[in-house]
């Protein structure tokens, strides 16, 4: 299921406005229904996120808030816990925190939470 044209209009504001690295709580996030989409939360990864295929990155500390703005939002836009959240098996996944500040690209055996 590829993103909508408005989705990524929203991710790539976002993007920009991540990269000028802007309070994270005053970055325009995406609805919590968009956040909610693995494409979306794909998408996150690949372009806010993955050291191994971005030159340019914010420091760890910006990365670790933003990242734990996003997770709070996806637990926030969970409606039915039984019906909303699936665990997958992935080798792609939003980043993990790793020790002290620092973040770390997927691993094969991290679990992905799909809200859906």
């Amino acid at each position: 299921m590829a993103l909508t044209a408005e989705e990524n209009t929203q991710l790539t504001r976002f993007r920009a406005q991540y990269l000028q690295l802007l309070d994270p709580r005053t970055l325009s996030w995406p609805p919590h229904a968009t956040l909610k989409k693995a494409d979306v939360q794909t998408w996150l990864f690949k372009n806010l996120f993955d050291k191994q295929n971005l030159q340019y990155l914010p420091n760890d500390r910006y990365q670790a808030r933003v990242l734990k703005i996003v997770l709070i939002r996806l637990e926030e836009s969970i409606e039915d816990p039984d019906q909303d959240v699936s665990v997958i098996k992935s080798s792609q996944n939003l980043c993990t925190p790793s020790s002290s500040v620092g973040l770390t690209g997927p691993s094969k055996d991290s679990t992905l939470i799909t809200i859906s």
